[in-house]
């Protein structure tokens, strides 16, 4: 059984950030099994970075299926961030992650642009109030982000920014960068000062994406230097990209 936790291929790669939901591999993992597949399993990682998590349960699930699966995924998820983060951070961070895969399962980061290569760049199917309704979704989990970010043990710091905060802020930034220079291009007509706010705004957005990215490849201490590879956000028009840093 060969399965993908990040692809990169025809019609969209999905690189940067890992988005697939423990749900999704314990269903289709599970059905695998259950159909005999049950001598050799290869994950596509692309990286161990940043999949630590889906990697993890679908080790857990090749090693005891049957004990894994048994599980609830915020059981299993909850353990897991308690044992990185510690302080009882458990099961805040597995809310927070189930979050952060419903809202960008819908959507995944890379995919945010919504025609495929070499054809007519044309705009999202959402309105405006529609994508403004999934960016205040975002803008919910960043703010329990912020509240959870104190309670970190300082020792946990890098752990957390780099297996929960970095991901959750990051994808939020993303779709507010794309949704909001949507709406510029939309209202520069009707309404050219709302127009040129949403212009700041995706501004602003991309500045954020590019000051994290920065802290994740360059200022932890653990990944400077390591000559790992690193993700990188998607550029402007959305086409993935990644880089390796050494």
């Amino acid at each position: 059984m060969y399965y993908h936790l990040s692809y990169l291929g025809a019609p969209l790669s999905y690189l940067w950030l890992s988005t697939t939901p423990p749900a999704l591999i314990r269903e289709e993992m599970g059905r695998a099994w259950d159909m005999g597949a049950r001598r050799m399993w290869i994950a596509n990682a692309g990286d161990i970075k940043p999949a630590e998590l889906q990697i993890d349960y679908f080790l857990s699930l090749a090693w005891d299926i049957e004990g894994t699966r048994a599980q609830p995924i915020e059981t299993w998820v909850g353990q897991w961030a308690q044992d990185a983060l510690g302080n009882g951070t458990g099961k805040q961070a597995a809310a927070l992650l189930g979050d952060y895969y419903r809202l960008n399962f819908a959507r995944r980061p890379e995919h945010l642009q919504w025609y495929l290569p070499g054809e007519k760049p044309h705009a999202s199917p959402l309105t405006i109030a529609e994508a403004d309704e999934r960016l205040a979704g975002f803008a919910a989990m960043e703010r329990r982000v912020a509240a959870l970010r104190p309670l970190i043990p300082p020792a946990r710091a890098d752990a957390f920014f780099e297996l929960l905060d970095y991901p959750l802020s990051a994808s939020a930034a993303a779709n507010r960068r794309f949704f909001a220079a949507e709406a510029h291009d939309a209202l520069r007509d009707a309404d050219p000062a709302e127009s040129w706010r949403r212009a700041r705004i995706a501004a602003e957005a991309q500045e954020t994406l590019t000051a994290l990215t920065r802290r994740y490849n360059r200022e932890v201490p653990a990944g400077n230097g390591a000559g790992s590879w690193r993700s990188s956000p998607p550029t402007a028009n959305g086409a993935a990209s990644a880089r390796a840093c050494r």
